[in-house]
């Protein structure tokens, strides 16, 4: 079962472009509890409005993996989050993909996003 937990992300109409908006580390676990003892081929955190994607991070583009204490970087910027238009709900969704060719997905996290526009 996949850890369900709400999040919040804002979109500044009269912030910096570059200016982060999320910056969360995450401790990652297993469903069970249990530590991720294997390694990550892949990582993926994504918005989902009505099923449509809005915005997409991988390793190297807004995600940060430390092997050392298993966790997750989460760097989202003020440009990235402009489909904000209003105060709404979404839906996101981060999880692994093992490397070949034990390539499975494995769902870490999701939850609601409550999307608010800020002035």
């Amino acid at each position: 079962m996949v850890e369900i937990r709400d999040i919040e992300l804002r979109s500044y109409s009269t912030a910096a472009q570059g200016s982060l908006v999320f910056n969360r580390i995450w401790q990652l676990r297993l469903a069970d509890g249990s530590p991720i003892t294997r390694e990550i081929g892949e990582a993926y955190f994504v918005v989902l409005d009505e099923g449509r994607a809005k915005l997409k991070l991988s390793l190297g583009n807004g995600l940060t993996w430390d092997d050392a204490s298993k966790s997750i970087l989460i760097q989202i910027t003020n440009e990235q989050v402009r489909f904000i238009r209003d105060d709404t709900t979404m839906e996101y969704a981060f999880y692994i993909v093992p490397p070949a060719p034990a390539g499975e997905i494995i769902p870490i996290r999701e939850g609601a996003v409550n999307a608010l526009r800020v002035a």
